[in-house]
């Protein structure tokens, strides 16, 4: 599995498509938060599971830019019906964290 993250045009690529290793049924948000972790990138987030919600990474936060901006993940080039949280991924799934500044329209994101 693979994890990428893009910020807007101030932090661009955070992190770079990076091999995530996979240990059994996992979620889009814990491949998020065990990758962050071991490379020392800052996330935070609130909630759990269908509530989870990402709020920052790399110090670029919800509304930062405005009011419709934001952190949104596809998998597999797909943007997802579900929160992180529930979303599970399993091995040679692309995940992809893209922060948008209008509520997805800016990213492709369909609303």
């Amino acid at each position: 599995m693979t994890l990428r993250i893009v910020g807007d045009d101030k932090h661009g690529e955070i992190l770079k498509e990076t091999s995530v290793p996979v240990k059994g049924e996992t979620t889009v948000l814990a491949v998020l938060s065990e990758a962050t972790r071991a490379r020392k990138l800052q996330m935070e987030y609130s909630g759990k599971g269908a509530m989870a919600y990402v709020k920052g990474i790399d110090n670029l936060y919800e509304y930062d830019r405005g009011a419709k901006s934001g952190w949104l993940f596809r998998v597999n080039d797909v943007f997802a019906g579900k929160g992180a949280g529930t979303y599970e991924v399993k091995a040679g799934d692309r995940i992809e964290w893209l922060y948008t500044l209008d509520l997805g329209k800016d990213i492709g994101a369909k609303p």
